[in-house]
């Protein structure tokens, strides 16, 4: 297997067959372990491990390997009393092929080459415009960007896509790029930084790191805190006695 490759097919998949996050971090190990052990076929996982790896219960590892069996992604068969279940890695990447030239073979048969070609034409545009509308995937632009991500990150990367969204999270990864950062921990910085500050669009976002960098600039604060109501009672309180006093 081509880690690369499977792990892009992996996601091409979730598009038309989606996962629960638990079931994303454990093909994530699985894939982890698979490639240590130098690609087999069949091999072990004990859930210790699998639960040490994804952080996950052995009750969520039991539930997701059974969606991830059920979806095709994996198979596995379990062991009588303490052994390690046996599992096995789908080719996504080969499935991917094999449906593709299917799909050629049916729709090129049967037609003049003209109306085979306007039909593939039409089918790509249509595509191109799925994955305009899609956008980046946070997952797959993180392998590809700052290298292979543990599963712990895997599953914060999605934590971070449930709260803030998808395009948000592939925002403050390109924003920590562009600053020379390759560690998440300071991707996670910026998403809690603007989490903190109710940014929940990129226009917002835009706007605020403008600001943030103007400041920076002229070593101001990009937004002035705002007084507190202890603060505000004292003042009108000094102004109502300055009054009097007059």
């Amino acid at each position: 297997m081509n880690y690369l490759r499977e792990i892009n097919a992996f996601y091409d998949r979730l598009e038309s067959s989606p996962l629960s996050s638990s079931a994303i971090v454990l093909w994530h190990a699985l894939m982890h372990i698979n490639n240590k052990s130098g690609w087999k076929e069949e091999f072990s996982a004990p859930n210790l491990t699998l639960s040490l790896k994804t952080g996950l219960s052995e009750r969520t590892i039991r539930n997701a390997r059974n969606e991830l069996k059920t979806k095709g992604y994996i198979g596995f068969r379990t062991r009588t009393g303490n052994r390690a279940a046996i599992y096995s890695m789908m080719s996504l990447s080969a499935n991917n092929a094999g449906n593709l030239s299917g799909n050629a073979s049916d729709n090129l048969s049967g037609s003049v080459s003209g109306t085979s070609s306007a039909y593939l034409n039409k089918t790509k545009e249509k595509e191109e415009e799925g994955d305009k509308a899609r956008g980046e995937n946070p997952h797959q632009f993180f392998q590809e960007n700052f290298g292979m991500a543990s599963p712990y990150i895997l599953e914060c990367i999605s934590y971070w896509c449930e709260d803030m969204g998808d395009e948000i999270v592939v925002a403050a990864m390109k924003l920590a790029l562009s600053n020379g950062a390759r560690a998440f921990s300071y991707i996670e910085k910026i998403l809690k930084d603007w989490s903190s500050e109710n940014l929940k669009d990129l226009e917002a976002i835009r706007m605020y790191e403008r600001q943030r960098r103007k400041a920076k600039s002229n070593n101001t604060i990009p937004f002035p805190k705002r007084s507190s109501r202890k603060t505000l009672e004292v003042i009108e309180e000094l102004r109502k006695e300055g009054a009097h006093d007059s």
